[in-house]
């Protein structure tokens, strides 16, 4: 699991800090954006497997981010972290498919074991896809 890349996109420096500590126990490739933009244009040579981002950020929202980000990998594990609890916003999430939906503030233990579940689950979807690939090799002979 520790080759999976995962990016973090929080608009906030100490919250983004908050997040690379947090971050520290988990074996993976983490990049850590301030903008929305950026993480974007990292897409382009280095999509990402997970992303956990902000809801709330000056240049486009989470969701916004996240439908452009689905382009870059369709199968991503996506992680919404946000400091409101608009419906709305939830159940645009939940349309989307958005592995999970962290209220802030939280502890750091729930980071960690989101993250975590999000690479478990990215990880058998890989592998039962790969399986599944060699298995309809097998059956075409």
């Amino acid at each position: 699991m520790n080759n999976l890349t995962i990016y973090i996109v929080e608009d906030e420096p100490d919250i983004l800090e908050f997040l690379e500590i947090t971050c520290e126990e988990i074996e993976a490739n983490f990049h850590f954006f301030l903008s929305a933009t950026e993480a974007i244009s990292k897409m382009e040579t280095h999509p990402p497997d997970i992303v956990l981002t902000d809801y709330n950020m000056p240049e486009m929202n989470g969701i916004e981010f996240l439908k452009k980000a689905k382009d870059y990998n369709s199968f991503m594990k996506m992680i919404i972290l946000t400091g409101g609890s608009d419906l709305n916003a939830t159940i645009e999430a939940i349309r989307l498919g958005v592995f999970d939906y962290i209220l802030k503030p939280c502890p750091p233990e729930r980071i960690t074991l989101v993250l975590k579940n999000a690479q478990k689950m990215y990880s058998m979807e890989r592998l039962n896809k790969e399986l599944l690939k060699k298995l309809q090799s097998l059956a075409s002979f």
